[in-house]
């Protein structure tokens, strides 16, 4: 019957403490089913992954485990190999269930050229493990604990699911890498953590001894609150190494250049919705979804859908935690208007705990935009910084909202090519916030197939990305070396559409740059002869309400961008990737690297999971992100 339904079943090699648990004896996760394809092959080898099991210390290539047709499974005559077949089996269950209508809803592509992510699950002596995309791989490094045993971390869940993550965000998201932003490398580190916590969940008897064991409330189910529990032993000294249950809020991580320290806000306020959501379920009249199984089931599957179909909202570059919190709540406001269930006061209260939304922005989930407009921003400009970052605030509560385009095109044309996607952002510039003399790129368009609640679907979507560059100058002797040259800072937007080609969303990452030359105030009115249906004098105004707003939003950009890469230039942590002839990093890496253009003009991109830490290779006493003795290393 399994392999009808196009699934093999293969025995798995995963040995986190949370599986092998005495108290809770028969809780395991021994086998896997693992979707089966025509061209299955000696490693595993499959149209998306390929193991290569390369030791970069040893420098020794492990046999590959065998493909036997006749029997539709994998041979793994040895432990290695049957952590070769285990990584692959779970990340190709997990490909699976991320691509699902109740997730993306679509094939997810990776960051860089090519159809197959390679799997090195035992890449070298190292606490480490990671993802890298110039090498198009992940890599599992295997260490000696405490006790002098050999611990792999290819054999944690948590940890192949989180690299796994990775992976995935730089396939949805691939320009993040080009922002120096601590928040937005801590929502890389976030989604990891995510990834982690959705594939333990999505194992069913995994979720319902859990379930049984804590009675139903998710508060009490530790097996999804604490992530890498051997890995945290080694190598913080403690019983895990990150927590989705915490008490970390942006105001007690103010100031913080630490990533990973940054995305246990996000993870907190994600655990937070799911035990809210537990506990409604929990006092639901409905006898049959409050039994403990049931309970964590619902719950799964509604954070599952909210988290992840969310992402096709967000802007294709500098994503905050702010970002994410808007598009999950309009996500949920455009699949479900009347909020049958109540989960935007779960939401929103839950970010609103952590302060990644303010009053302002719960209440602005129920406000028109030419309230907010209106509300947030008059005929004169603010006259305070703090000014200023309150109306960009103001301007960023606009986002993730139906609109409408002066110049419409239909989604067959839209979607004929690049071009014809180009012709219809070019056409709108002004409703966009695109500068009239920027020449901007068509990132991605593709179609999605999601499903609703009840699996019912919600009907083909398209989705438009686009950016383009904003030229700055590094001035100031804060920016050391770097000092007089010139960076980019991306700009662009992510437009959503329904089969009709009416916009469901739009999010925009906008410069610091007018429209044009033009006063701003007579901007409305240029070029109106190109307009098929020329706007409104109304229109107009709310044109230019919208670029003043979205300049000092930009304004706001530049100056934390500018900020960001100061204190990391003042930290050192800019340097370059040495690697090896096999793909594989070397241990001292730096957070971001310098690359030099043609132009002249230098580029900043992150390194995954660059941080710096003040210990030697194989020292367990050390402070994670501290400078120490400057030896950069990587970090799950």
């Amino acid at each position: 019957m399994r392999e009808k339904l196009n699934y093999l079943e293969h025995p798995t090699s995963f040995d986190d403490p949370f599986l092998l648990d005495p108290i809770s004896e028969g809780r395991s996760i021994d086998t896997i089913r693992a979707p089966w394809e025509p061209n299955l092959s000696d490693g595993p080898t499959s149209s998306r992954f390929a193991v290569v099991d390369y030791d970069n210390d040893a420098e020794t290539i492990e046999p590959p485990a065998q493909w036997q047709d006749e029997r539709r499974r994998f041979q793994a005559q040895s432990d290695l190999q049957r952590d070769q077949v285990s990584i692959w089996a779970l990340l190709g269950r997990a490909l699976e269930m991320f691509q699902h209508g109740n997730a993306l809803g679509r094939v997810i592509p990776w960051a860089f050229e090519g159809s197959r992510l390679i799997l090195v699950p035992h890449a070298g002596y190292d606490q480490n493990a990671y993802y890298d995309r110039q090498s198009k791989s992940l890599q599992f490094y295997y260490y000696e604990n405490a006790q002098g045993q050999i611990e792999y971390t290819c054999r944690s869940i948590h940890i192949v699911a989180h690299e796994f993550g990775h992976a995935l965000l730089d396939g949805i998201r691939p320009r993040l890498y080009a922002s120096p932003s601590v928040e937005s490398n801590a929502f890389h580190e976030f989604f990891g953590d995510l990834s982690a916590l959705i594939v333990c969940l999505q194992d069913k008897e995994l979720r319902q001894q859990s379930a049984e064991a804590s009675e139903g409330e998710f508060q009490n189910a530790t097996d999804f609150q604490q992530l890498a529990q051997r890995f945290g032993q080694a190598l913080a000294g403690r019983p895990y190494l990150r927590s989705f249950k915490n008490q970390q809020t942006m105001k007690s991580m103010g100031g913080t250049t630490s990533h990973h320290d940054l995305s246990e806000v996000l993870s907190g306020a994600i655990f937070d919705i799911l035990t809210g959501m537990g506990k409604k379920w929990n006092g639901s009249k409905n006898t049959k979804s409050r039994t403990p199984r049931q309970v964590f089931w619902n719950a799964t599957n509604t954070l599952r859908r909210l988290t992840l179909q969310s992402l096709d909202l967000l802007p294709p570059v500098d994503i905050s935690f702010r970002d994410y919190a808007f598009a999950i709540c309009r996500w949920h406001q455009q699949c479900d208007p009347a909020d049958n269930n109540q989960w935007i006061s779960v939401i929103s209260q839950s970010f609103k705990d952590r302060g990644i939304f303010d009053l302002l922005d719960v209440q602005s989930l129920k406000h028109s935009d030419r309230l907010i407009l209106e509300n947030g921003y008059g005929e004169e400009g603010p006259e305070a910084p703090h000014e200023a970052i309150e109306r960009a605030r103001n301007f960023e509560r606009l986002m993730y909202r139906p609109r409408r385009l002066t110049i419409r095109r239909s989604i067959e044309q839209i979607k004929r090519s690049p071009e014809s996607a180009y012709r219809l952002l070019d056409d709108n510039r002004q409703e966009l916030l695109i500068p009239l003399n920027c020449d901007f790129t068509v990132i991605d368009l593709y179609e999605t197939d999601k499903l609703d609640e009840s699996n019912r679907p919600l009907g083909k979507q398209f989705v438009l990305q686009y950016f383009w560059s904003e030229d700055v100058e590094l001035l100031g002797e804060r920016f050391g070396q770097y000092q007089s040259m010139q960076t980019a800072m991306l700009c662009g937007g992510t437009l959503v559409f329904d089969h009709s080609g009416n916009i469901l969303s739009w999010s925009a990452k906008p410069g610091s740059r007018p429209y044009s030359d033009r006063p701003l105030g007579n901007m409305s009115k240029a070029d109106s002869g190109s307009i098929e249906s020329p706007p409104s004098e109304e229109s107009k105004r709310s044109i230019d309400r919208l670029w003043r707003a979205a300049i000092e939003s930009g304004q706001v950009r530049r100056e934390r961008f500018l900020d960001d890469l100061a204190i990391q230039i003042a930290q050192g942590e800019i340097g370059s990737v040495v690697g090896t002839d096999f793909g594989i990093l070397g241990r001292g890496i730096p957070p971001l690297i310098a690359l030099s253009m043609p132009d002249g003009s230098i580029r900043f991109e992150r390194t995954p999971h660059g941080h710096f830490a003040g210990r030697n290779h194989g020292d367990l006493d050390h402070d994670t992100d501290s400078l120490g003795e400057r030896p950069w290393n990587l970090s799950y």
